[in-house]
């Protein structure tokens, strides 16, 4: 007893699959008059009419009500910020302190940066120091 009324879309079989499913259940129709307009066996219609109404009663099972918890945090993660917080504190630290070394440099009128100047092995001085003697 096909209607020509399938629908094309998965969610417009499903609607149809649906009525019928409740037009079974009151009455208005048998198993096998919903099998045959929707094109499947018995079997097949039975498997998802369980389908179908196992899926309502959890969809109508009683919920948590109020808003989900948080969900708990991961101590790995937690662990990881922990040490870029230190680490970044580290890194402004040594930002100001090479701010310092510069103005330093600046006050003490020193010609050349650190970096270029050659390290002074035989005095064991590093770069940018002056000898006392």
């Amino acid at each position: 007893m096909d209607t020509g009324r399938t629908p094309q879309t998965p969610e417009g079989q499903a609607r149809q699959r649906a009525r019928l499913i409740v037009e079974v259940r009151s009455g208005t129709k048998t198993a096998a008059q919903a099998a045959a307009e929707l094109g499947v066996s018995r079997k097949t219609w039975y498997k998802w009419e369980n389908r179908a109404l196992e899926a309502m009663v959890e969809a109508l099972t009683d919920r948590p009500t109020g808003r989900p918890a948080l969900p708990t945090p991961d101590p790995e993660k937690l662990g990881m910020e922990a040490e870029l917080c230190v680490l970044r504190r580290r890194v402004q630290q040594l930002e100001a302190l090479e701010r310092i070394r510069e103005l330093m440099r600046t006050v003490q009128g020193t010609p050349e940066a650190p970096e270029t100047r050659p390290y002074d092995r035989a005095s064991k001085k590093k770069p940018g120091r002056q000898n006392s003697s």
